[in-house]
């Protein structure tokens, strides 16, 4: 147990120096859990599009009438799946980074996190959906999380032990 007191039994606190606060790790715990939230739940709908661009085109479509064609957009659902695994991935791998209390962890969930801030506004004025609203909130708050002093100091207070 740590005392305010120096060896000698005086306080430390009357020579001038401010009492040393420990670094909180709470905002960018909170801030890491997030980023991996989503990112598990990018990695879900990547593998739900291309598992549903597989069952679809395994499926004997002879007897149904479709609008579209499988192949075409097919293809599309493949290659927004991959990107959206891949940004999934990426939300993790920032996310591991600070726990492991690297800068460029919190520099990639920054960068991150403000990028999807600009892509579900967007969402929100095109399409309006409730889904987009919630996509906001967790990316503001990724960000804010990131961005407070508090992280920087736990991350610094990590580097230098």
């Amino acid at each position: 147990m740590s005392y305010p007191y120096d060896q000698s039994g005086h306080s430390a606190a009357g020579y001038g120096y401010p009492p040393q606060v420990r670094a909180s790790g709470g905002t960018a715990i909170a801030a890491g859990v997030l980023a991996m939230i989503v990112g598990a739940l990018s990695l879900l709908a990547a593998i739900a599009l291309i598992g549903f661009v597989i069952s679809e085109s395994c499926r004997d479509n002879s007897y149904t009438s479709r609008q579209y064609s499988v192949e075409g957009f097919g293809i599309f659902l493949v290659v927004v799946g991959i990107f959206v695994a891949l940004v999934g991935a990426v939300w993790v791998l920032g996310a591991v980074l600070l726990f492991m209390r690297r800068p460029g962890g919190r520099a990639l969930l920054i960068a991150l996190g403000s990028l999807a801030i600009v892509i579900e506004a967007i969402q929100i004025g095109l399409i309006g959906s409730l889904v987009s609203g919630l996509g906001l909130l967790l990316a503001i708050s990724i960000v804010v999380l990131a961005s407070v002093p508090s992280t920087g100091r736990w991350i610094d207070a990590g580097s230098r032990q």
